[in-house]
């Protein structure tokens, strides 16, 4: 028994015969002087806490502990309890600096009483495996961690936050002075750190590692002070990695977040190039930086961010040429513009098609419009709720000119709410392909006698006020509603395809003669028309005029018993 005396760890395990109630084994741990770790395994016994050992409570037994472990303490539901009075006494000793709780299934809160417990002396705190656990600590039990200097948390599926503002808590501000580094590891439900927004004081703060925190989007609401020594957020497994660290610590949380939901919704198939990113999403955040500034093509699917592609991330694509999002009913606007140099903005951008996107209100951000020089095609489908291309500036007042100089392809179809308010003017010189249908509240042209409005900035204006700056168009789609106002003029106009879908024969617009003269025109399609002999009878002049004459294709699909003298249209 002497040898006891040179033990520095013990651990104790309790799992022996479940029958025999446990007891600590206080007799021998008085003959272990230099004892300095204890460990507490596999006990699902609660009477060990409860019961009364005078030598701890009242002779100090076991205080000189520098560490205490846990493990699969199970039916234990805080520390700081009436019923653990010698567990109280170990961990508010002023010798205790380190303390491990693992796979403890019932605990739901580490402190349930300061009046008992306040973990004052201790430094380290380490917590894995604890499924019910919801929070460490209440706002008023946190400021008495005076020496803390590091926390890490892993693997707790219940946890909220580490520090939970309860109702009826009178708000304070939270002061951990010597907290120098924080883990946060697969807590699937940890929203953030602290759940209040009483400002928060980190001056020794140089760390903070976040992996697998899926719903962790800010630190805290309230204000956050730290110092120059705070390095940034580690966000990968790999300890060489970039560090995030993005205006201030709670932009820098939020970016880790954003970062991690948008790689979610890149396709795989943009990974083709990268094996690495391919086979880990969660890879290190320097090579995911690198991918993202030399990517040319992005798609995205099922996109859970209001905003598909967040400020911080844009930022990064200097080169993006080509940009596909579809699918993703969260969605509101494309293009997160806050903290970005506007007058440092210049895109690539040659290609960008948006698909079902059902909350997506605005396309392009004014300041980004201005700057879509090289923008070739813009394809927009099913969005029903999208009411601008181009987003209104505050402070615009007069009539605003958005030239796209490349824009040879443009179709935006089944958009029921888009408009095209004052006071923007858009402009495609290089037009060359148009298709625009199921766009009720847009007008593609400007009907003949109707004047341009120039009224108040709630006024709508023509897609395309002035066909002269489209004559390079060589194929148009349009539907039946946009028909009445198609202009004269595109002498380019090689084909056109008409949509009647959901036309009601007494409202079919009259096609206008003058589209017919054309005289490059070729190719029409009908689509759709339950009466295409009420449509064309309108025009008493097609068949005088033999207008019809110069087509070599005429496609007419789900078009109800047409009589027409296709004739003349086959003659080479």
């Amino acid at each position: 028994m002497d040898n006891l005396k040179y033990f520095h760890y013990i651990p104790l395990y309790f799992d022996a015969d479940e029958n025999k109630r446990p007891d600590l084994p206080i007799q021998i741990l008085q003959k272990m002087p230099n004892l300095t770790k204890l460990s507490i395994n596999y006990c699902s016994c609660l009477e060990l806490f409860q019961t009364q050992i005078p030598e701890i409570v009242h002779k100090r037994v076991l205080t000189d502990l520098k560490a205490l472990e846990l493990n699969e303490v199970s039916k234990l539901q805080s520390i700081g309890s009436d019923d653990s009075q010698w567990l109280n006494v170990i961990c508010d000793s002023e010798k205790l600096q380190e303390l491990y709780i693992f796979n403890c299934p019932d605990l739901k809160t580490l402190v349930h009483s300061t009046r008992l417990v306040s973990f004052k002396y201790v430094k380290e705190m380490f917590i894995q495996s604890c499924q019910e656990l919801k929070y460490l600590f209440t706002l008023s039990a946190v400021n008495k961690l005076e020496n803390l200097e590091r926390i890490k948390v892993r693997d707790c599926e219940s946890m909220e936050a580490i520090v939970m503002k309860g109702e009826g808590e009178i708000s304070e501000e939270i002061k951990l002075q010597q907290l120098k580094r924080i883990d946060l590891n697969l807590l699937p439900s940890m929203g953030c750190f602290y759940s209040g927004n009483d400002t928060m004081r980190l001056p020794s703060l140089m760390r903070l590692n976040i992996r697998m925190c899926p719903k962790m989007k800010f630190f805290s609401e309230g204000e956050i002070e730290v110092n120059s020594s705070f390095r940034g957020i580690q966000a990968s497994n790999i300890s060489s990695d970039e560090l995030v660290l993005y205006n201030n610590l709670n932009s820098s949380v939020e970016k880790v977040f954003l970062q991690q939901e948008f790689f979610q919704a890149v396709d795989k198939d943009c990974f083709s190039d990268n094996l690495k990113l391919q086979a880990d999403l969660r890879c290190k955040i320097g090579l995911q930086n690198k991918w993202m500034a030399n990517l040319k093509t992005l798609k995205l699917q099922n996109c859970t961010l209001s905003y598909a592609i967040p400020s911080s991330i844009l930022a990064l694509l200097k080169n993006l040429k080509e940009l596909e999002v579809r699918d993703s009913d969260q969605v509101k606007a494309i293009f997160d513009m806050k903290d970005i140099d506007i007058t440092a903005t210049e895109s690539h951008l040659q290609e960008v098609a948006v698909s079902d996107c059902a909350k997506l209100q605005t396309l392009f951000p004014a300041f980004l419009a201005k700057s879509l020089k090289d923008l070739k095609k813009l394809k927009i489908v099913s969005c029903e709720n999208l009411q601008d291309l181009v987003g209104k500036e505050e402070t615009a007042f007069v009539t605003e000119e958005f030239v796209f100089p490349k824009l040879e392809d443009l179709e935006l179809n089944d958009l029921p709410r888009v408009t095209c308010p004052n006071p923007f003017t858009l402009e495609f010189p290089a037009l060359k392909f148009l298709s625009v249908w199921n766009c009720d509240e847009l007008g593609v042209f400007q009907s003949a006698g109707e004047p341009m409005d120039e009224g108040t900035s709630s006024s709508k204006l023509p897609l395309i006020p002035d066909p002269k700056v489209i004559s390079n168009l060589e194929k148009l789609t349009l539907d039946w509603k946009q028909i009445r106002a198609l202009p004269e003029g595109l002498t380019n106009l090689n084909s056109i395809s008409l949509w009647f879908f959901g036309a009601d024969v007494n409202e079919m617009s009259m096609l206008p003669i003058e589209i017919l003269k054309a005289p490059n025109l070729i190719e029409m399609h009908i689509n759709n028309c339950e009466s295409l002999k009420n449509f064309l009878s309108q025009n008493p002049k097609s068949a005088e005029e033999k207008i019809l004459g110069q087509l070599t294709i005429l496609r007419l699909r789900n078009v109800s018993t047409p009589q027409l003298d296709c004739k003349k249209v086959s003659e080479p």
